[in-house]
């Protein structure tokens, strides 16, 4: 009967889903181990991105340049440096080291929702193949390097999960007013995290007019 057809077809994607969430569950495992075992001070940039982080912690405003105990990451923006403070706060400044690995696993969560977004995006760019959808959210999940990475202290994980947010949010229907500030938004943050997001946001600004130009054409 209907029922019967409607479950058979969803029983895949629920089992896909299981296997995404099978994945996310091993990236957050494996990713723990990084977390706790990899020395601090990950060459070459993990000792100046804490440092950001504990300017936030102990001034609570923006670094300036050439101001005393500010570092070379201090021209970045401050969204990644604000959400590790948010995490490491609770451990400052009684105990310094569970803060800096509250801040490395700040970095963790992130890599788990960009592998989701990832999974997402593939789904809709190949919508028959469920099973390359995950396995690029295997590659990315993964891959010793960027688990590595993504499990130091760092802005580029949380400037990639805006930046495929972005993209996701973008894609994930008609287009309109609403929609474009959602995207414009998460572009901002993502500029404001890291500036190398920009192509990103112009690549996204240029489609989203030409699909709407040509949805409205169509109408």
């Amino acid at each position: 009967d209907g029922r019967s057809e409607s479950f058979i077809r969803s029983a895949p994607m629920m089992s896909e889903r299981q296997w995404l969430l099978a994945l996310v569950v091993a990236t957050g495992v494996l990713g723990t181990v990084y977390v706790v075992t990899m020395p601090p001070g990950l060459p070459y940039d993990e000792p100046s991105h804490w440092f950001n982080v504990q300017f936030y912690l102990e001034h609570h405003r923006l670094p300036v340049l050439e101001d005393p105990g500010v570092t070379y990451e201090a021209q970045m923006g401050p969204v990644a440096y604000a959400l590790m403070a948010l995490a490491a706060a609770p451990w400052w400044p009684s105990s310094p080291e569970s803060a800096f690995y509250a801040a490395r696993a700040m970095g963790l969560l992130e890599l788990m929702v960009l592998v989701v977004l990832v999974w997402r995006l593939t789904r809709k760019a190949l919508p028959g193949r469920p099973q390359a959808a995950l396995l690029a959210a295997a590659v990315l999940a993964l891959n010793p390097m960027l688990l590595a990475m993504s499990t130091s202290v760092q802005n580029d994980v949380l400037a990639l999960v805006l930046a495929v947010a972005a993209f996701d949010v973008a894609t994930s229907g008609a287009p309109g007013v609403r929609r474009s500030v959602v995207v414009g938004a998460i572009v901002g943050l993502g500029i404001l995290t890291k500036i190398t997001v920009w192509p990103a946001g112009l690549l996204l600004g240029v489609w989203m007019v030409w699909r709407r130009r040509f949805t409205e054409a169509l109408v």
